[in-house]
């Protein structure tokens, strides 16, 4: 789990609510898979009966298309199925394209059923699992399909190219720069985007390093692309006006100079419970031995 800011948690459920709705057939076919090895998954709505395709029954290229939902009236000209032919000396039974499907997506998978090294979290369960050609404009989702988004890809729809048009997400909302032009956004840089975008937003320090992940609270500065002016307007209301007042002063925790009192003397004046005390230290201790109230040198401001 990752910790998030609150203000940030409507965000947050609203974006996991749709990657949940997004990947839910994909992870049941990730499930189907790994409580079914090597079994090709067939949808009751696809026309089919179950049992007849769990049979060593040799399958027809129509039928093999109905499966893999492609067209296969006029025969399957792809190398990958030549091959599948050429290695079941030309027949193809459900039994070998299951084993053919199982090992296509379950290969993707260093750890399978797991998606992670120490095995925590398995492929059925990974929130950003998603089927084959799920977001493609031209071709359907594959029903008995899973993989897991690469950095290439998550680059390829934050970077515009020339040679890959229509990829980036900027390009198909029509999102570009004051200049016009369309947005290049590698995904390390995503994270210089977000902090400066947190940073302007009037996000604190340290919820942003939190947020972050970050170790130190001064590695943000790293991160931080605001330009100069933006900075001074930041940092403009936290500067001292300079007609602020006493009791200002004292609301801020800020030092109260012997000037401020109208005593013509370089020091700073002790702050008590009651008030305030104008003696100078430095010349020599409290006389009174802390008995402020029925001393001359305190001053009492209303409102304090």
């Amino acid at each position: 789990m990752k910790w998030v800011p609150s203000s940030m948690q409507d965000v947050i459920i609203e974006a996991v609510k749709r990657l949940t709705d997004i990947g839910a057939l994909a992870r049941k076919a990730a499930k189907f898979a790994e409580e079914n090895p090597n079994t090709v998954m067939i949808s009751p709505d696809q026309g089919m009966q179950v049992s007849h395709y769990l049979s060593q029954k040799p399958l027809t290229e129509i039928e093999i298309g109905k499966i893999l939902e492609i067209n296969g009236k006029h025969g399957i000209k792809t190398k990958w199925f030549e091959k599948l032919m050429k290695e079941n000396n030309g027949v193809i039974t459900s039994n070998v394209l299951g084993k053919y499907l199982y090992e296509k997506y379950t290969s993707k998978f260093n750890y399978w059923p797991y998606i992670d090294k120490n095995r925590n979290v398995k492929a059925s369960e990974a929130l950003l699992l998603f089927r084959e050609n799920e977001f493609h404009d031209d071709f359907s989702p594959k029903r008995f399909s899973f993989v897991l988004p690469t950095v290439n890809q998550i680059n390829d729809r934050f970077c515009y190219s020339e040679t890959r048009p229509k990829t980036s997400l900027w390009e198909k909302h029509c999102i570009g720069t004051s200049k016009g032009e369309f947005i290049r956004l590698p995904s390390h840089n995503a994270r210089h985007w977000l902090s400066t975008k947190a940073e302007r937003g009037g996000m604190d320090e340290l919820t942003l390093a939190n947020w972050a992940g970050r170790a130190r609270v001064a590695d943000n500065k790293a991160y931080d692309h605001r330009t100069e002016e933006e900075k001074s307007e930041a940092v403009r209301d936290l500067l001292i006006p300079e007609d602020i007042s006493i009791l200002d002063k004292i609301h801020l925790n800020l030092p109260i100079t012997y000037e401020d009192l109208g005593k013509n003397r370089i020091g700073i004046a002790t702050i008590t419970e009651i008030g305030i005390c104008e003696h100078d230290y430095a010349m020599s201790p409290c006389s009174r031995h802390g008995d402020c109230e029925t001393c001359k040198e305190l001053i009492c401001i209303k409102g304090l």
